[in-house]
């Protein structure tokens, strides 16, 4: 386990106020700085007279030995301008003396967290992004003295933009001996607001000048009051057409439509405008989607699904295949995503984007599907979010939108099956394959559209030194039946259920114990999609000899 490393932070502030002691740079004139101005996505320069606060030029920081001279404590350093625009003592306390977490109650001295379920390769690609840690320098071991003790959370990982990987701590047990509070709009701003509205309700006819200001205070809200943006999108789309660039002419009278006054009623709801932005520690749940021309494929922690395309959806193009791919994943699974903070994993940048960004205005479709989207995932989940995924990390996915999943043709794990060949030999006929997953060089299917030779397992002799079956479910008697009839030697693969009618005819023909096989996550498998369940099945091998 890991803990922060206290003395080097003692160290930085140390190095820090050295440095300001020593800094061979000149503070007293004036400094052109960049200063974000209010409601504003840009920024303008303002002169303001530095006193001991001044950054040095870039080229010391490039020089500066593992950026060791400045990094923690850089507000503290502005301290003297802060007391210029604000009185709040929680603000001035807090760059005096850093953040206190604020407890509800002290949480437990020695607490370990349950070992979250996960592969072998995340587990892999953790300790990696561990061992990167500590190899700078940001964390170290435990003590062993200090093992027994201390409270303790889980990792995880997250896709970033580019494809790396983010190391997340959850938080979520730690959480509940926290104060919760939730970031929500000044009353004040938020009356505002709704005055504005209403007053734009009311009219039928407005200038794009107005429209604009309008529009500009709701963007203003985009990071503090959730789902705002999806609300603002018909305003922005509606004044994007009215408004002539060219003749720039904003005081220029246009009419209100219905729709425009129709989605701004969310801004006068009770409540809305309090929803302040969900900043939860808890685990999103991942779901990566993708689209062909033929179907769609979503692929979700322990959960899968798939679709085909009406003949209308094959006709738009690739980008609204992509937006509906996700629509399609979130209505299917709706009772397993309630409640649930989501991200989708796309490797379809305009999806992202439209995603993101709660909507777009290139696209009216794009824009229509958006908003159907996020008017789903305001009423069942808590947030939404979305990060772009590499075509090559996407294989899941996109084999699920070209190819059906069959629910009798799941094959056994590779490695699994050579040890069974290893004990009992190798088979010569595969009963129940296709092209794609026989473990044969001979197979038989069930499959339409094999060669007639290969279909019907039922309709050849199984006169065969030794075969293979992983039979369907529902076919399991019937199969043990002509093995019997046929003094056929078989690999047989099933589920380990005693109570079953079949299961004494299973037995008898068996020489030997079953070996029960491990319920690993990639026990079973189509290409490159896993079995959501095997542990269900309780799946064995057997030899069946009847001649025995």
């Amino acid at each position: 386990m890991l803990y922060l490393r206290e003395h080097q932070i003692r160290k930085r502030a140390f190095l820090r106020d050295r440095y300001l002691r020593n800094s061979p740079f000149e503070t007293s004139k004036r400094i052109p700085t960049r200063i974000k101005g209010k409601g504003d996505a840009g920024a303008t320069r303002k002169e303001v007279k530095g006193e001991g606060f001044c950054s040095p030029p870039q080229q010391t920081l490039i020089e500066t030995k593992n950026n060791d001279a400045i990094v923690g404590g850089r507000l503290l350093r502005f301290r003297g301008e802060w007391t210029k625009v604000t009185s709040n003592p929680w603000v001035l306390d807090i760059l005096l003396h850093g953040y206190n977490i604020e407890f509800l109650r002290l949480p437990p001295t020695k607490y370990m967290p349950p070992s979250p379920s996960m592969s072998l390769t995340s587990h892999s690609l953790i300790w990696q992004e561990v061992t990167s840690l500590l190899s700078s320098g940001v964390i170290i071991p435990v003590p062993q003295d200090q093992e027994k003790t201390g409270f303790y959370s889980s990792l995880f990982l997250v896709k970033k933009p580019n494809g790396t990987n983010r190391l997340i701590i959850n938080l979520r047990g730690l959480n509940e001996f926290i104060v919760y509070r939730k970031f929500r709009m000044e009353s004040d701003k938020g009356d505002h607001i709704k005055d504005l509205i209403t007053r734009f309700r009311r009219k039928s006819v407005i200038s794009i000048r107005e429209a604009m200001k309008i529009l500009g205070s709701l963007t203003a809200c985009i990071s503090s009051v959730a789902w705002c943006q999806a609300h603002s999108r018909i305003l922005q789309g509606w004044i994007l057409r009215s408004w002539n660039r060219k003749q720039e002419d904003l005081d220029r009278k246009i009419p209100i439509p219905p729709a425009v006054k129709e989605d701004l009623l969310w801004w006068l709801e009770d409540g809305n405008l309090r929803k302040g932005i969900f900043w939860s520690n808890s685990p999103y749940i991942p779901i990566q989607t993708d689209a062909s021309q033929r179907g769609w494929g979503a692929v979700m922690p322990q959960q899968f699904s798939q679709g085909t395309w009406t003949e209308e959806i094959t006709r738009r193009s690739s980008n609204f295949r992509e937006l509906q791919a996700v629509w399609e994943a979130l209505s299917a699974n709706t009772p397993l995503l309630a409640h649930q903070h989501l991200l989708i994993l796309s490797d379809n940048t305009t999806t992202v984007s439209y995603i993101k960004r709660q909507g777009g205005t290139r696209s009216p479709l794009l824009s229509t599907l958006a908003r159907k989207i996020f008017l789903w995932a305001e009423q069942h989940t808590l947030s939404i979010s979305a990060t772009h995924l590499k075509g090559t990390e996407n294989s899941r996915a996109d084999f699920l939108s070209r190819r059906r999943i069959l629910p009798n043709e799941w094959s056994l794990k590779e490695e699994i099956f050579q040890r069974l060949t290893s004990l009992w030999g190798y088979p010569l006929v595969d009963l129940f394959a296709t092209r794609e997953n026989t473990k044969c060089l001979h197979y038989f299917s069930l499959e339409k559209g094999e060669n007639r030779e290969r279909l019907d397992a039922f309709s050849h002799s199984w006169d065969i030194p030794l075969v293979y079956a992983f039979p369907p479910i529902p076919l399991i008697a019937r199969v043990l039946r002509k093995i019997s009839q046929e003094n056929t030697r078989a690999i047989f693969i099933c589920p380990n259920w005693p109570k079953k009618s079949w299961y004494p005819l299973l037995k008898k023909m068996s020489p030997e114990n079953p070996v029960i096989l491990p319920p690993s996550e990639d026990l079973l498998h189509q290409g490159p999609i896993h079995h959501p369940n095997p542990g269900k099945l309780q799946l064995s091998a057997w030899i069946l000899n009847p001649a025995s």
